[in-house]
């Protein structure tokens, strides 16, 4: 793997637009996601960082051999569901991985769960006990193997809880058709995380990791409002502390937006990528954009 190609293009919608509809690891169970409606209580339910501490794009390599790693996680009738993001550990790459999470709960109440990590022979695998009260911390181990570096990691963690990402963000950037000085324009984005959402088999369960949400935006010739997108072909969700939000705008075009949140309590989005598609500012970009609550 040559160290130019960081793993974080996984998340950059310049370079993989094609990730919100079947090139990148958030595919899921989720058909539709509807916004804001509460679900059974479940103490695994919600954000947490797991081990290390949060990763982001730039992260470098951990130097102490302990894995950043933050997941989102729903439990439902003994399975568990979720998404995640660890920083890649390998020696002179920084970036992140981006996965999916099934697992199980025994009758023990302990936990196993793994990730599907898009990377021939790369493995993620933790277990814990849920914690006793919502917003606990619980306590687990993991283990990493990377053939390709070649690297395993393995050991004990404490995970703790991290924000939610309900309630509105605003930011200010630039809009071009390149990556020089653009539009200003600045944003208001309402999120809710947490809602039901239904299966291909019709039924509904409640899952932490979808996001509902709209948009609003001052500035812009082309487009003023949008909302998440609820088509399949556009798989929005959180991830531990990776956000990814696809909004559907008032001129047809789509407005998708990638970054991480940077802070324990959640309150600072950082958009790595921002890109629109179609309509009349089609492939104008985002500029460089924290998104503060």
């Amino acid at each position: 793997m040559r160290a130019g190609l960081k793993f974080f293009v996984v998340f950059l919608l310049l370079a993989c637009v094609g990730l919100l509809s079947g090139c990148g690891p958030w595919q899921s169970s989720l058909a539709t996601a509807a916004g804001g409606v509460p679900g059974p209580p479940a103490n695994l339910n919600g954000n947490w960082l797991i081990s290390g501490s949060l990763p982001s794009g730039t992260t470098a390599p951990p130097a102490n051999g302990v894995l950043n790693f933050t997941a989102t996680l729903s439990a439902s009738n003994g399975q568990i569901t979720g998404a995640g993001t660890f920083s890649y550990p390998c020696s002179g790459l920084s970036g992140s991985y981006g996965f999916t999470i099934t697992g199980s709960v025994g009758s023990s109440e302990a936990f196993t769960a793994q990730a599907s990590i898009p990377q021939p022979g790369v493995s993620l695998n933790f277990s814990g006990t849920p914690p006793s009260q919502s917003d606990g911390v619980w306590s687990g181990t993991y283990t990493y193997v990377n053939p390709g570096c070649p690297q395993t990691l393995s050991g004990k963690f404490t995970a703790t809880p991290l924000g939610n990402l309900t309630g509105t963000y605003t930011g200010s950037t630039s809009l071009s058709p390149g990556y020089g000085t653009g539009t200003p324009v600045s944003l208001t984005v309402q999120l809710t995380q947490g809602g039901n959402v239904t299966l291909p088999t019709g039924t509904t369960e409640y899952s932490a990791y979808a996001l509902a949400g709209a948009i609003t935006v001052t500035g812009s010739t082309c487009f003023h409002s949008g909302a998440l997108a609820t088509s399949t072909n556009y798989q929005y969700a959180v991830a531990g502390n990776y956000v990814n939000l696809v909004f559907t705008m008032d001129d047809g075009s789509t407005l998708d937006m990638a970054g991480t949140f940077t802070d324990i309590a959640a309150n600072m989005i950082s958009i790595s990528s921002g890109v629109v598609s179609s309509g009349p500012c089609g492939f104008n970009r985002i500029g460089t954009l924290t998104l503060q609550r």
